[in-house]
């Protein structure tokens, strides 16, 4: 669901209640999202992503996904955690976003909190790249990821111990982004049969759900994640990486996200190897 209006009002995204739906090309929508994780003069490149892939459609209160389930009844094992004085049990909280007019109908939502989203999310897959290369992450890393430091066990006890250890705890941080998006199995007919597809909740339609999916994707997918030698983001590819591989003559050293081909960067430092590499061929005939 894309807005027929979204603009940038000082420190938050506001859009209308009106627009249309339409499908989007998701190829790199995770990339363009972990991009936000870095902040950019006039917060223009969120208003950008709001534009291509529609706004997270936050909820005022939790800063999760509007509308979602009540979080005493849905939960993962690193959060979201509830909010006291807002989600008591047994009772249905409408989680609805930030109301800024009536007429017409306009919501908003935080560009800060859009920033942390992206920034947990690029630390997830910085996590799930060390976790799949080097068995497992930094723990100061792993406090980026999810907030907490220490051992599970020590703190809450053995009940717990299971997620000291990185798959598990890796496991639950894709839970929290399915409940954080509310993300559920949706069916549909298509040709006279039935089809069961990821989808996003049902009354909002919102890239949140696709960034979950995606995020879901990338780390479940052995081949799906790479760390981009140019700008030192993760990243989705659609083959294995290359570096440490030959290719042609040469084995290749680095990966590289599209941005930064868009941008160059492979030519630039092929080019800057060139150079030393003929600098260093110079000292040694002489």
């Amino acid at each position: 669901m894309v807005p027929a209006h979204l603009e940038l009002r000082g420190a938050r995204l506001c859009y209308s209640e009106e627009g249309k739906l339409r499908r989007v090309e998701v190829s790199g929508l995770l990339d363009d999202f972990v991009a936000l994780a870095d902040p950019h003069p006039g917060d223009q490149d969120i208003l950008k992503f709001a534009k291509q892939y529609g706004p997270l459609y936050l909820c005022k209160d939790h800063g999760l996904v509007s509308y979602h389930k009540p979080l005493l009844m849905r939960s993962s094992a690193v959060g979201p955690a509830p909010i006291i004085g807002v989600d008591e049990p047994f009772k249905y909280h409408w989680c609805a976003p930030r109301l800024e007019r009536q007429q017409p109908r306009t919501f908003s939502e935080s560009l800060e909190r859009w920033r942390e989203i992206a920034t947990r999310a690029k630390h997830l897959l910085l996590a799930a790249d060390a976790v799949r290369r080097a068995g497992d992450a930094p723990p100061e890393l792993w406090e980026k990821v999810d907030g907490f430091s220490g051992s599970f066990r020590k703190h809450y006890g053995p009940g717990w111990a299971y997620l000291d250890q990185p798959w598990p705890r890796l496991a639950a941080n894709l839970d929290y982004w399915i409940v954080a998006a509310d993300v559920g199995v949706r069916v549909s007919a298509e040709n006279h049969s039935l089809v069961a597809l990821l989808g996003s909740n049902p009354f909002v339609i919102s890239s949140f759900g696709l960034v979950a999916i995606q995020l879901l994707l990338a780390i479940t997918r052995a081949e799906g994640l790479a760390s981009c030698s140019g700008c030192g983001a993760p990243y989705m590819c659609s083959r294995p990486p290359l570096a440490g591989k030959r290719v042609g003559r040469w084995v290749a050293r680095r990966n590289y996200c599209q941005r930064c081909r868009d941008a160059k960067l492979p030519q630039r430092d092929a080019a800057r190897d060139y150079r030393k590499r003929s600098a260093e061929r110079r000292g040694q005939s002489r």
